[in-house]
């Protein structure tokens, strides 16, 4: 008998490059050498996407691969529809959290976001802008600014 396992696991980018240009990253060699311009993910890719899970068994999304989800101006939109067919997944995400604000953190909490997590080099100021080439002082005060918002709420 032969069958074919299907991902319980589902990563995919919802926006193809990263605002940061981080000296470890593939994604940051794009942008400082190559000077790529992004592009979030065309509505019918991701519904294509969305169709090939449905019925199936999905135990976590990750809309982060290789990319700055927050980029994506309809995140939340594909979250409600990843929740709707798959209400029991865990949608986690991964951001460098440039972009990151108290509206942009709730209305992604709203639309399913379970799990948050923070890329930041906080070592100390020289090492994060040396290593991620973002604002220390911007992210910084955006995750302190969630995290009081959060425990707010």
């Amino acid at each position: 008998m032969s069958y074919m396992l299907f991902p319980k696991i589902i990563e995919y980018q919802p926006y193809s490059i990263c605002n940061a240009n981080c000296t470890y990253c593939p994604v940051g060699h794009l942008n400082r050498e190559q000077k790529q311009k992004g592009h979030r993910m065309n509505k019918d890719v991701f519904y294509n996407l969305l169709e090939q899970f449905k019925g199936k068994e999905v135990t976590r999304i990750s809309p982060h691969l290789n990319c700055e989800p927050l980029l994506s101006a309809d995140l939340e939109e594909q979250f409600e529809a990843w929740k709707k067919d798959h209400p029991k997944a865990e949608i986690a995400m991964s951001t460098n959290a440039v972009f990151l604000t108290n509206e942009r953190f709730l209305s992604l909490s709203n639309a399913g976001l379970d799990v948050l997590e923070l890329h930041f080099m906080g070592i100390n100021k020289e090492y994060h802008e040396k290593a991620m080439k973002t604002n220390y002082d911007k992210v910084l005060k955006n995750i302190e600014n969630v995290l009081e918002f959060k425990n707010k709420e």
